[in-house]
């Protein structure tokens, strides 16, 4: 598999090809550069979207999870009224 890594987005994009692999058990081992580079933790949990039609699957790191709902629930305070006025 291929790794990168958009360190702004604080999202991990992985594609078919490379040298890594997806272990025995299942699991991904994100190379140390990426791992530093998004802040993560080991045994940090990710957000994984696979994306077969396109042979990729993203890796969002919990920092873009909450960025991307913060600005999901903007838009919703944005444009409802307020209950009960």
């Amino acid at each position: 598999m291929e790794i990168a890594a958009n360190i702004a987005a604080q999202v991990i994009l992985v594609r078919r090809g490379g040298p890594l692999s997806i272990t025995r058990r299942g699991l991904l081992r994100l190379p140390a550069g990426i791992q530093h580079a998004c802040e993560l933790e080991p045994g940090a949990r990710l957000f994984v979207v696979a994306l077969p039609d396109n042979d990729l699957v993203l890796i969002y790191t919990n920092r873009a999870v909450e960025a991307m709902l913060l600005a999901y629930s903007a838009t919703l305070t944005d444009t409802a009224a307020p209950h009960g006025r």
